[in-house]
């Protein structure tokens, strides 16, 4: 497997509970657009020669550092999505643009847990907010 990103270590074991004085940190998984988010260009796209295409790409963001991308924790290798689509719909009729998103979770969930991370059993609201603890 090849490596699709990068993933900030957050440090300590993670084979035994967290010390009561151990600071837990939090992550969840963002799906977002790559490249600059014009409206303009956005509509050119749709319309353009990329048939509505966009490159997407899972990014994990810390939960308590806001919503900025120097909080990535980890961020997973592009992949193409339809702009057009519903995103939170994970019924995909072509099953083309599902099929690659969901290896490019796995991946990312691969590589975070390398770096120490846990996947949490409850997720955020949609199907990819997977989310994640480290201390």
């Amino acid at each position: 497997m090849r490596a699709t990103g990068r993933v900030r270590r957050g440090g300590g074991p993670t084979h035994r509970a967290a010390p009561a004085t151990t600071r837990v940190r939090t992550a969840e998984v963002h799906l977002e657009e790559v490249g600059p988010h014009s409206r303009l260009r956005s509509l050119l796209t749709t319309l353009g020669g990329s048939y509505g295409s966009t490159p997407l790409r899972f990014v994990a963001r810390a939960c308590d550092d806001g919503d900025d991308a120097a909080d990535d924790v980890a961020t997973g290798a592009t992949f193409p999505g339809m702009r057009v689509a519903d995103l939170d719909e994970v019924q995909d009729p072509d099953g083309v643009w599902l099929e690659i998103a969901l290896a490019r979770l796995d991946e990312l969930d691969v590589e975070l847990c390398a770096a120490g991370w846990r996947r949490c059993i409850t997720d955020g609201r949609h199907w990819w907010s997977r989310t994640y603890a480290i201390w």
